[in-house]
């Protein structure tokens, strides 16, 4: 049998103290003789290289420290969010790897890590549901801020509205942004400071004449006309550092995919329920890691009062981003989310009652039908085209509030009458109505 030539040193090195990265990509041990992947002991594979070792545990450490220290060094222009994840965090699963599923290290020093642009693309959607958001949900976000602080983006769906890049079947949702955006521009003061500015810097005085010199008649065309948006150019205020997440135990944990269909997926035969499960593995942080969020601002880039309401406006897409979103990928199915470690481990038990109204900030909805979705640990209500979720312990506990009979007929014909809070476009399960007794 024909061996693989490879240096003779490698054994030594890999006997040594490697990052989890370097051996999941550079020294790669899964292959066999005959250059083939072994069809058994995938995850066996995986956990073998999941500890980070003595070295990448301090180096891990040093790199920590030096985020901290130049945090430090830059006074009140970086913003410093920690966090602990309440559930596994995987990024970069479309990377190219022999086991098909890949997973982002930092290089070279092959650490699991967050990049910075993906920090920014949750952060700035957050801040968009925000800005769109009315009264105190919108937690002093508007369209004006989110330009400032992010950047003028002109693709944007709540701009666009439905177009030829918009998914089948989302023309709906594509639309439902931009009428919230144009209920938006109608809440902004005439006399917004900020807006005046932009829109002095963004259009030539005689454009501006054109207008009446309204700013909100600006923001108005700017949904309607693209060659106006691609004639925009801003760049936000606000930058990102790459996360370098701490893992519980310093070690990865390997989660799995059980597609049950994978013939069928790929195309290569019609659906039928004879096709076996084909595991697919994969790395993740595990839950309880640290995540140490930066963001840099620069505060001449901004307005006077824009000045000195980033940090307080940051802070609130950081909430609603742990709330809503999460980081990473396959934020969907509940992986990625945080809670802010400087807050309670558990929100509070939303509220069960007998009674016909829980509180005065709610909705009722009569008639919800209730699904559990027990990979993410959510709960979701649906009335008709809306749903309202409930993520994690609090959701758990209206569980257990409900019989074992109505438990066993969770996402099969169970309907109740729920308590439900709008927050932006999004809806947040707030508690049920049981029967008294």
């Amino acid at each position: 049998m024909t061996r693989p030539a490879v240096p003779a040193y490698l054994d030594t090195v890999l006997a040594g103290d490697l990052p989890p990265g370097h051996r999941f990509g550079l020294y790669f041990a899964g292959w066999q003789d005959d250059w083939q992947l072994p069809k058994e002991g995938k995850a066996e594979e995986l956990g073998k290289l999941a500890a980070l070792g003595a070295t990448a545990t301090a180096q891990l450490g040093a790199l920590r420290a030096r985020q901290a220290a130049l945090a430090s060094q830059t006074g009140d222009t970086v913003l410093r969010v920690s966090a602990v994840s309440t559930a596994p965090f995987t990024t970069g699963l479309g990377i190219e790897h022999p086991r098909e599923n890949g997973f982002a290290f930092l290089d070279p020093y092959g650490l699991p890590y967050l990049p910075g642009s993906g920090v920014k693309g949750v952060l700035r959607r957050a801040a968009e549901e925000l800005a769109l958001a009315e009264g105190a949900a919108a937690q002093g976000w508007d369209i004006v801020a989110l330009w400032w602080l992010f950047g003028f983006e002109p693709a944007s769906t709540y701009l666009t509205g439905p177009d030829g890049n918009t998914p089948k079947g989302l023309e709906e949702v594509a639309e439902a942004w931009r009428t919230a955006y144009l209920r938006a521009v109608e809440r902004l003061p005439a006399d917004h400071g900020p807006l005046r500015t932009l829109f002095e810097l963004a259009m030539p005085e005689h454009e501006r004449r054109d207008l009446g010199d309204d700013p909100r008649r600006w923001l108005r065309l700017l949904a309607a006309d693209r060659t106006l948006r691609e004639r925009v150019r801003t760049r936000g205020a606000l930058s990102f550092w790459d996360v370098l997440p701490k893992p519980a135990g310093e070690r990865l944990a390997v989660d799995i995919l059980n597609p049950h269909h994978k013939g069928y997926y790929e195309g290569k035969v019609g659906p039928h329920d004879a096709e076996s499960p084909e595991p697919a593995f994969f790395l993740t942080v595990p839950p309880d890691s640290r995540f140490d969020f930066h963001v840099r601002c620069e505060p001449a880039r901004l307005p006077e009062p824009l000045r000195e309401r980033w940090r307080e406006l940051a802070r609130a897409a950081f909430v609603h981003a742990f709330d809503w979103l999460g980081f990473g990928a396959k934020t969907a199915v509940g992986y990625g989310a945080l809670r802010d470690a400087a807050a309670p481990a558990a929100a509070a038990t939303p509220a069960v009652s007998g009674g016909a109204t829980l509180s005065a900030e709610t909705e009722r909805w009569e008639n919800a039908a209730l699904e559990w979705q027990p990979g993410s640990q959510t709960l979701i209500a649906r009335r008709g085209s809306e749903s309202a979720r409930l993520k994690g312990e609090p959701a758990k506990a209206l569980l257990e509030a409900l019989s074992k009979n109505q438990r066993s007929r969770l996402g099969r014909g169970l309907v109740l009458t729920v308590a439900v809070r709008r927050i932006g476009n999004r809806c947040e399960l707030e508690g049920l109505e049981l029967p008294a007794g």
